[in-house]
């Protein structure tokens, strides 16, 4: 290794400003200062520091990458002996952005004035955390011999476009490397988040039953668990319908979530869309015509969800079909949509039908629509369609709670004759049909798609998601469940 050239304070003037807790003043170590809600995946982040693969946090913009990233740092400086060992580098800030070379050069400095060991030979690891990786082109080549050669160094990267983190795991970094997708704030982290953090323990508890309903094919079960739940937490329905409407308004992104004010929480959207647009979309991507972008997530949020042909798409914007597929992909990339596969046991009609793209946080879906009056979600056909979105981002959600090999895809279903079902979460291997139903009574036009879907896959158990109430249709296999209780179960 090459020693860092003695006169850059430029490095160490950025990186010391970025890590005051190298500094001790009276006997008091200078953590950061950090928020008390801990996200889910700061667990699963803690839990993998043991060994020596590079560990990524993927995720849109400001939905708490960063924050907990200096939860973990106040945790391990805390922790260590020597809260030197522990570094963050925040990369969207020039010139530590300018490219690999900066890198090493930042990594070398801190090696040498800071750990003061040599490489080979450090006796406590140290911690690096990169953030915003996707800031520094190539970071994959250069980190590789540091991963390589087994230094005691853990690090940890983030990056809010997946084409700029996981080009590494199938190259340079194939087998060196573990990602974790970070969401947006669910409905019940959201709601926990506001104080109502009650419904923690009935939500495990319907997973339980649900899981055990579709192995037995006993929906009667999951009803019994649910009406008991909906009984328990029937004093707290007003709060949460109320967190409800703020939450498919304002979606789950923590900043906007802790904001009181209506007009700054928009504006914020509104800045974190165009930021995540411009720099992980338009420049990352390499788009030249923006305003394609802008009329993709405008026809999305007024739409959604609906299956999506990419042909039809590009004549409604009077775009190439070639450029509107690479914009979708983009946006896919940047966690910006989210896409649902038609559900079929043959691969190969799953690979030929259209799939279902739709905005997946709420907050998105605002900040794209415009949505900068008072008037959002006035209009009731508006908020069915954002009352759908958020059932197909919660079902993927669930199926995700479950297992990681089924979860990772919710799916959706349609039959030639206009019977749909919103949303098919795998959960233990065996299919569960969701429809979502703006309303508060429930009609048998409602269950005639999870009928059709259990007829042609011999499923026993199906959800209907409604406005209010609970039930279980006299066949004994569809179980009527309120959105803010289903939700809570996700």
């Amino acid at each position: 290794m090459q020693a860092y050239a003695s006169g850059d304070e430029r490095i160490g003037m950025i990186l010391r400003r970025q890590n005051p807790w190298w500094t001790q003043v009276a006997g008091a170590r200078l953590l950061p200062r950090v928020p008390e809600h801990a996200r889910p995946g700061l667990g699963d982040m803690v839990g993998r520091l043991g060994d020596r693969r590079v560990y990524a946090m993927i995720g849109a913009r400001q939905i708490g990458k960063t924050t907990m990233l200096m939860q973990l740092v106040a945790r391990l400086a805390a922790e260590a002996g020597d809260p030197k060992r522990v570094m963050y580098v925040s990369l969207d800030e020039p010139p530590l952005s300018s490219g690999p070379e900066w890198l090493r050069r930042i990594l070398e400095w801190y090696v040498e004035a800071v750990v003061r060991e040599p490489l080979n030979g450090i006796s406590e690891r140290i911690y690096i955390m990169l953030d915003e990786i996707q800031e520094v082109d190539g970071w994959q080549r250069f980190l590789k011999p540091w991963v390589d050669r087994g230094y005691n160094a853990k690090f940890i990267v983030s990056g809010s476009t997946s084409s700029g983190i996981l080009s590494g795991s199938s190259g340079s970094l194939i087998g060196r490397m573990e990602y974790r997708e970070v969401m947006p704030m669910s409905f019940p982290e959201y709601a926990s988040l506001k104080g109502l953090g009650c419904a923690a323990q009935a939500g495990a508890d319907m997973r339980g039953a649900l899981a055990k309903a579709l192995a037995g094919g006993d929906a009667g079960a999951f009803h019994a668990a649910a009406r008991s739940a909906y009984d328990d937490l029937g004093g707290y329905s007003d709060a949460f319908r109320a967190r409800l409407l703020e939450y498919m308004a304002y979606g789950g992104r923590p900043a906007v979530a802790v904001e009181d004010d209506a007009a700054r929480k928009r504006g914020m959207l509104c800045d974190s869309l165009q930021l995540s647009i411009y720099e992980d979309v338009v420049r990352m991507g390499g788009v030249e015509n923006p305003a394609l972008i802008d009329g993709i997530l405008s026809i999305l949020a007024w739409r959604q969800p609906q299956t999506v042909n990419a042909g039809r798409l590009a004549e409604d914007l009077g775009a190439g079909r070639d450029a509107t597929e690479h914009c979708l992909r983009l946006l896919r990339a940047a966690y910006l949509v989210q896409a649902a596969e038609f559900y079929s046991v043959d691969p190969g009609v799953r690979a030929r039908a259209d799939e279902r793209v739709y905005i997946g946080d709420p907050g998105t879906r605002t900040a794209a629509l415009r949505s900068l009056s008072d008037g959002v979600l006035s209009d009731p056909a508006d908020r069915g369609r954002a009352a759908e979105a958020a059932v197909c981002d919660h079902t993927m959600r669930l199926a995700l709670s479950y297992d990681r090999v089924y979860g990772r895809y919710a799916y959706y279903w349609r039959s030639g004759r206009g019977n749909k079902v919103d949303a098919v979460a795998m959960i233990g291997g065996k299919a569960l049909p969701v429809v979502s139903a703006h309303a508060k009574r429930i009609r048998e036009s409602d269950l005639r798609g999870i009928r059709r879907f259990a007829e042609k896959f011999g499923t026993r158990v199906g959800l209907v998601v409604s406005d209010e109430g609970m039930g279980l249709d006299d066949d004994g296999g569809i179980v009527t469940i309120p959105l803010w209780l289903y939700l809570l179960m996700c």
